[in-house]
């Protein structure tokens, strides 16, 4: 024979389970600001444009499409070859080993970041970090501030100073 109480426990115990679920599910942490800062800065390094531009508040990242393709079609005017914004960025490391061959010397940056410091207000947050740029044997460091917002699931960088 049934326990006539466990059949009244059953929603109880269901509604707890829910209850724990919702919570678990609005305390889910969403992405840090400084992790977008930091993904950003490996795609500079690994010279590839597009990818930092889905880093940017969409706005941002439209205008800078719009001033790069602007680059392509300047790169035709020159030299009969139309180039997209990737493919501009991508070939810098090819044009510096050729000048580097022929004896120009050219090293190109390499951006590092340090110290992350975040403050997040609802949607929007600043991240400052100290910044390294190494060019050849010289290394400038400064303080950078990216401006952040949160969108869509993810941080986009809105400014940069």
């Amino acid at each position: 024979m049934r326990n006539p109480t466990s059949k009244s426990k059953k929603p109880v115990f269901l509604a707890y389970l829910l209850v724990i679920a919702f919570i678990f599910s609005a305390c889910s942490s969403r992405p840090k600001p400084e992790d977008t800062v930091k993904e950003f800065i490996k795609h500079i390094n690994n010279y590839n444009a597009e990818a930092c531009i889905d880093l940017l508040e969409p706005e941002l990242a439209n205008q800078t499409r719009a001033s790069m393709s602007l680059g392509g079609l300047l790169s035709k005017k020159l030299t009969g070859i139309e180039l997209d914004s990737n493919s501009l960025i991508a070939l810098l490391p090819v044009l510096t080993a050729f000048l580097n061959l022929v004896g120009i010397g050219i090293d190109l940056p390499q951006w590092e970041a340090k110290n992350f410091s975040t403050v997040e207000t609802g949607n929007k947050a600043s991240v400052t970090c100290d910044m390294h740029v190494q060019t050849g044997d010289s290394t400038d460091s400064y303080v950078a501030i990216f401006d952040l917002v949160y969108g869509k699931g993810k941080w986009f960088i809105s400014d940069m100073r």
